[in-house]
């Protein structure tokens, strides 16, 4: 939705950026731009990427009673 995530100054060709709240099996998309001191910049092409699948089971229920029916 347009989060921008700033970066302190890395080495030429490094970057590193954690985003929380994503959500599982999903696709997202993303550009990298880069300015330096003397103010040119550059962007990346848009680039994609897809999170894992949430493969973590539910919790086994607890706290339940059984009650006789008519079946």
């Amino acid at each position: 939705n347009g989060t921008i995530v700033a970066a302190n100054q890395n080495p030429a060709g490094t970057f590193n950026a954690t985003v929380n709240g994503l959500l599982p099996n999903t696709i997202y998309s993303y550009v990298v731009r880069s300015t330096d001191a003397a103010g040119n910049t550059v962007r990346t092409p848009l680039a994609s990427f897809t999170t894992l699948p949430d493969l973590t089971p539910p919790a086994n229920p607890s706290n339940f009673t059984a009650t006789s029916g008519n079946g």
